[in-house]
């Protein structure tokens, strides 16, 4: 871009899990969106390189050379505002802790299409992609415990269900939902993220103090963080810090990235380029066919 745009707040941070090859892993709980950080802060790290001096009889340097510094890696420190279940078991590892979360809505339409139940409820549910649901009193075909599935916001409710079509008619009856309500470090000596995770951000781009008219975004690529907790947590009249620390390389796997349109190699410690839009998911998980 020539319009020199600046990139001013960050607006939308993506982070996801990959497998032993550094591809994003597939599923409905591999990705993880949120607005809800305080800064993304990195510092490349370099290799100093070699300097050569030789000196004469006489005392004067009669050889000299430096050999440039390389490129190393970059370090990260990640502020987010809340302890985030989720995105900490993306980040680090552990094991989420799952409970009733208090939702439970009424079903006012039901469909069946190409083994996809599709439930519409009478108000915003609150649940989202990945979660376990129970669905009772709607009728035998959709009644049971399930996860949902993309397609799942705001008063539509998704999930696979094996059977002949439904067209869709008016129902009642109640899903309950049962989600992620807290966290668990991972076991003492364990390895816990051994293929590490790939954090993206986005921020806004700032040309003569308006968002730019092309491309409003600047896309800041990590294609693989190994992370951990730092500093203290500590419970006081206060917030509590949730701050995260790690490094990043270059990682070839993570090719076009979860949403298949990072058009460049990814075999950099970072990259960033102009976006023209945030993901449409600004918070929690998104499918990765």
């Amino acid at each position: 871009m020539t319009d020199h745009a600046a990139s001013v707040q960050g607006v939308a941070l993506r982070v996801c899990k990959l497998d032993a090859t550094g591809a994003p892993l597939t599923g409905t709980e591999t990705c993880y969106y949120t607005s809800a950080f305080m800064s993304m802060q990195f510092t490349p790290e370099y290799t100093e390189g070699d300097e050569i001096e030789e000196k004469a009889a006489d005392g004067t340097v009669c050889i000299y050379y430096k050999m440039p510094d390389t490129l190393k890696r970059v370090t990260f420190e990640l502020a987010i505002c809340s302890p985030d279940p989720e995105l900490t078991e993306i980040l680090i590892g552990g094991t989420l802790l799952e409970g009733a979360n208090g939702a439970t809505v009424n079903v006012t339409n039901k469909a069946l299409t190409s083994n996809v139940a599709t439930l519409t409820t009478e108000s915003a549910h609150g649940i989202g992609v990945g979660d376990t649901i129970t669905v009772s009193g709607v009728d035998s075909t959709f009644n049971g415990t399930f996860t949902t599935t993309s397609g799942t916001t705001g008063s539509t409710i998704k999930y696979a269900k094996i059977a002949t079509d439904v067209v869709s008619a008016p129902a009642t009856g109640t899903v309950y939902s049962v989600g992620v309500i807290g966290w668990a470090a991972p076991e003492t000596g364990q390895e816990s993220t051994p293929n590490g995770c790939a954090i993206e951000v986005w921020s806004k781009a700032i040309v003569s103090g308006k968002p730019a008219a092309v491309n409003p975004y600047w896309r800041w690529v990590f294609p693989y963080a190994q992370m951990k907790l730092s500093g203290d947590r500590m419970l006081e009249n206060g917030a509590m810090a949730n701050t995260f620390e790690g490094y990043g390389i270059g990682n070839s796997g993570f090719g076009t990235g979860p949403g298949a349109d990072w058009v460049f190699n990814s075999d950099r410690a970072y990259q960033y380029a102009r976006d023209a839009a945030v993901p449409v998911d600004a918070y929690g998980y998104v499918e990765i066919p």
